[in-house]
C-alpha cells in the first residue's frame, strides 16, 4: 500500500479501504448519500480509509443551487476525518488501477440513467461492490452474486451493507470472484 505516497496518500498498516468512482462528484451518482455513508461508516470503523477518486464538476444533471462544489459542501455538512478520507482528483489509469486493487469494498451509485465504465473495471478487478439498486446495475450484476444492491436513497442499507461485506470474508471473496465472473460478458 506505500504506492499511495506518490498520491499524497499513506494507508497505514492493516488499513481497510472503501473506494468511490465518479468523475464529477455530483447527484446523479450519488454523492450526496456517499458522503452521508462515510460520515456514518467513519465513527464504526475507526480502520477505515475512503479514497474518492473524481472531481468537482458536473457530467450529468443541473449543478448544486448555490454554486457551491460538492466537495466544499461535504466538508461544511460532514465531519470529515482529514487523516481517512483522502481526494483523490481524477487520476491517470495506472493509478486509477492501484486505488481498485486495495480495495476492501467498492461504492457505486447511480440513478436509473447511464452505466459508467468504472463499475465494469471494478467488476472486472474483483471488487467488491455495493451499488444502487438500479437498471443499469441489474443488467450487469446480480444482486448476492457480483454486487450487493441496496436502494438509491437507502444510506444505512448501504452502511449495513459495507459492515457486512468487510466482516464477512467468505461473502466478500465470493463477491470478488462473481464480479470478475460477470465482467467477463463485456
Amino acid at each position: 500500500r506505500s504506492e499511495f505516497q506518490s498520491l499524497g496518500v499513506e494507508l497505514p498498516e492493516g488499513a481497510e479501504v472503501l473506494t468511490y468512482v465518479s468523475r464529477c462528484f455530483e447527484e446523479y451518482r450519488g454523492f450526496p448519500q456517499v458522503m452521508d455513508i462515510i460520515a456514518k461508516l467513519q465513527s464504526l470503523r475507526p480502520n477505515l480509509h475512503f479514497l474518492l477518486v473524481g472531481t468537482d464538476g458536473t457530467a450529468y444533471g443541473p449543478p448544486r443551487s448555490d454554486g457551491k462544489p460538492w466537495s466544499e459542501w461535504s466538508k461544511s455538512n460532514f465531519d470529515l476525518d482529514p487523516h481517512r478520507v483522502h481526494w483523490l482528483g481524477s487520476l491517470q489509469e495506472d493509478d486509477y488501477h492501484k486505488v481498485l486493487s486495495v480495495s476492501d469494498v467498492h461504492l457505486y451509485l447511480t440513478i436509473p440513467f447511464i452505466l459508467s465504465w468504472s463499475f465494469l473495471e471494478a467488476m472486472a478487478s474483483g471488487c467488491k461492490i455495493i451499488a444502487s439498486k438500479t437498471q443499469p446495475v441489474a443488467e450487469v450484476s446480480e444482486h448476492n452474486i457480483s454486487a450487493l444492491h441496496v436502494d438509491f436513497y437507502d444510506v444505512d442499507g448501504f452502511v449495513n451493507q459495507v459492515l457486512r461485506v468487510l466482516d464477512d470474508k467468505k461473502l466478500s471473496d465470493s463477491l470478488s470472484l462473481g464480479a470478475m465472473k460477470a465482467a467477463q460478458n463485456y
